[in-house]
């Protein structure tokens, strides 16, 4: 995953270098990208989980829309090291 982000980050880097220096910016297709968190919700109370005994319509919706992950792990179970990794790319160890 790490590796994965190196790479988005490198591409990103190319892309504003490229865009300086040629004095063109590339026509790129803009992408829609809904990042959802909830401190302290599990994925097994949720309805597009298959939990039953609570309603979560709105968020049932957007996973039938979207993507819905059903292999992900956390680094740390802890919210704000959790999201400054998700947001750098970085071990909880580094920040």
């Amino acid at each position: 995953m790490e590796f994965r982000i190196r790479c988005c980050a490198a591409l990103l880097s190319f892309l504003g270098s490229y865009a300086t220096l040629s004095g063109q910016v590339p026509n790129l297709r803009k992408l829609n990208l809904v990042l959802v968190t909830i401190d302290t919700l599990r994925a097994d109370r949720l309805g597009c989980y298959g939990y039953s005994r609570i309603e979560t319509p709105n968020l049932d919706q957007l996973a039938k829309q979207g993507v819905l992950f059903e292999n992900a792990v956390t680094h740390t179970p802890l919210t704000a090291p959790s999201h400054a990794s998700l947001f750098t790319g970085l071990y909880p160890t580094v920040h």
